[in-house]
């Protein structure tokens, strides 16, 4: 069977036919079971084997790789062989490093609805992340596993131009804020700014915000802190904007250039609701 799958003549040939969905030759049933031997079998040369592979537009949720070697399965991967499944998911990362991703990607109209099923470790997600799944796919992973994901530095990393190119988006507060420290001074205190005029977050979420914009804003969050703020209207914004939080001691609006401000002590500060 080897030598005459091994012939030029035979594999070229049966490589330009969709042999699975001709009934006359293999039933889709059968391939499953055929075209994995093939694939395994190390007497068919590569040549052979990477023809053969173009007959099968099967996709198997379950190949069992065994030992087949990598390149064997970067063949099945370019073709599109696999489906987004827990064994193949777990078998491909196991046997070709970040193979796994590129499964994702390659599944990705499946992946919101299949990806709780599977083993997706927290290096896994970064990388998830950065793949070249849409950004519409990947918010929703943002929003709906933002708490296991922003305690990874790598996945925060990830995630801060998803956040930056889409800040307008109600996000949660706490991803805001994780974002915030790892963009430039400029975006960071545009995005926080726009979603404190924006959102209706109580005093402890816009603390939390504020916190987290660049110096010197962010230490008028900071019990007894003295910042000197620009005479801008970001700072005007947000002295406006805590006015009524009764953390201020002293405003000194004087100069053209700066503000001097002097924030109350902690004790006032953790009052705040």
């Amino acid at each position: 069977m080897s030598a005459y799958l091994n012939r030029i003549d035979v594999y070229s040939v049966l490589g330009e036919e969709q042999l699975i969905y001709q009934g006359d030759i293999l039933t889709e049933k059968n391939a499953e079971k055929i075209f994995p031997i093939i694939m395994k079998a190390d007497t068919i040369s590569e040549n052979a084997v990477q023809e053969l592979q173009k007959a099968s537009s099967f996709r198997w949720r379950t190949f069992g790789l065994g030992v087949l070697p990598a390149k064997r399965i970067e063949t099945l991967l370019l073709r599109n062989n696999f489906s987004l499944s827990r064994e193949n998911y777990t078998e491909l990362k196991a046997k070709l490093p970040n193979s796994q991703i590129r499964l994702v990607e390659q599944n990705a109209s499946s992946f919101l609805s299949v990806y709780p099923s599977l083993p997706i470790e927290k290096n896994d997600w970064s990388l998830i992340l950065k793949s070249r799944l849409k950004d519409e796919i990947k918010e929703e992973i943002i929003k709906r596993e933002y708490e296991q994901l922003l305690p990874i530095h790598s996945c925060i990393v990830a995630i801060r131009p998803i956040v930056e190119n889409s800040y307008r988006k109600h996000w949660h507060v706490d991803i805001i804020v994780a974002c915030l420290p790892f963009m430039t001074n400029d975006i960071a205190l545009k995005i926080g700014l726009f979603h404190l005029r924006t959102r209706n977050f109580d005093k402890s979420e816009s603390r939390k915000i504020i916190k987290s914009l660049p110096l010197p804003y962010c230490k008028l969050a900071q019990p007894s802190a003295k910042p000197c703020l620009p005479n801008d209207s970001c700072s005007k914004f947000l002295l406006k904007y805590i006015e009524d939080w009764d953390i201020i001691s002293t405003v000194n609006d004087t100069d053209k250039k700066t503000i001097k401000v002097t924030m109350r002590t902690k004790k006032q500060f953790d009052l705040l609701k």
